[in-house]
């Protein structure tokens, strides 16, 4: 029986880590996204600009892909934990 609970518990960890980094891989693509849309507003300015729409997207898809981790997390501990 402990063994089994030692299992399960390792389960559950592995589970919750795998989360967490497709959150980490989320946040981090969407920060690319967003580093490769800087745009100087002049040759001589240090001031950067990004359209609202390009924002609203970035924003949009990273919820969109939070949404399928957890989706993906909630499957996963219906499927391996009772």
């Amino acid at each position: 029986m402990k063994a089994l609970m030692e299992n399960r518990s390792r389960l559950e960890s592995a589970i919750v880590s795998d989360l967490n980094s497709c959150y980490a891989a989320a946040e981090k693509t969407n920060y690319e996204y967003i580093a490769n849309l800087r745009k100087p507003t002049n040759k001589k300015s240090e001031l950067i600009t990004i359209s609202k729409t390009e924002l609203n997207k970035a924003a949009t898809t990273l919820e969109s892909d939070r949404k399928k981790c957890q989706q993906t997390y909630e499957s996963m501990s219906k499927r391996y934990t009772p």
